[in-house]
């Protein structure tokens, strides 16, 4: 090849995504899956993945039906392409092994490559994508959150305490499947907090296990962390909030 021509290449793979010629970019493999051109191929691998469907049919989902609604968009002209694979791809694997050593620590084994994979898909996929495993009954981030704590979120909510205890401050639990920048705007936006502020309160979570944010006077915990869960789960985040009683109460 010419030095012309290479440098052209690399020119063009400076180009915003839509103007790259996706041949140039191999098919992606993840785990023990085959050869995957784009996220619609991710999703209809991992969702014919016995791991995945179980997660699904723990929340009360059929993995079929959405494995048939993914198929009837997989040939649309705006699909995402292999370069946008890549990348989600890369970032999953990486967080997959960031995750090893703290599953290690606690005793705990890495998921399915494949709910990995699809946990990403979630959180970081082509719109249409996630919109298509979406239901009336199942939100984008009903999926990571069980592979973020390890069970459904209305089994979570049942350590909750008591609606009659006063509960001054909600706790932001750690997991290692929300962005981290994603988890930044996500505290901005619902408790006012500074990019700063909240970039503290995320470190401080991942490195204790939790962080404890003070409500205004007034706010009820209860009723404020089921809004925020909502909108987190909504928005794909596993991203988890839960009441914390006043210091005062034992």
């Amino acid at each position: 090849m010419s030095l012309a021509a290479s440098l052209f290449d690399r020119l063009r793979d400076l180009l915003p995504a839509r103007r790259f010629r996706p041949e140039r970019w191999p098919p992606v493999r993840f785990g023990e899956s085959p050869l995957l051109d784009n996220e619609f191929d991710a999703a209809l691998y991992t969702l014919s993945t016995p791991a995945v469907q179980a997660i699904y049919q723990q929340l009360g989902a059929d993995p079929e039906a959405l494995r048939r609604d993914v198929l009837a968009i997989g040939d649309n002209p705006a699909a995402p392409t292999r370069e946008s694979f890549r990348v989600l791809a890369g970032l999953a694997e990486s967080g997959r092994e960031a995750r090893a050593l703290d599953l290690e620590q606690r005793g705990a084994v890495n998921p399915d490559p494949a709910c990995d994979l699809h946990s990403a898909l979630l959180v970081m996929g082509h719109r249409e994508l996630r919109l298509t495993l979406t239901t009336a009954s199942l939100r984008a981030g009903d999926f990571p959150f069980v592979l973020a704590h390890g069970a459904t979120e209305v089994r979570c909510r049942e350590t909750w305490p008591a609606d009659t205890l006063p509960c001054t401050h909600i706790e932001i639990v750690n997991d290692t499947y929300s962005p981290l920048d994603k988890v930044v705007n996500a505290l901005v936006s619902a408790f006012g907090l500074t990019a700063a502020q909240a970039m503290a309160a995320a470190l401080s979570a991942h490195e204790h296990g939790g962080y404890r944010i003070a409500l205004p006077a007034g706010d009820q915990a209860g009723p404020r962390c089921r809004e925020l869960n909502d909108r987190w789960r909504t928005d794909g985040l596993p991203l988890y909030c839960r009441p914390s009683p006043s210091p005062s109460v034992t």
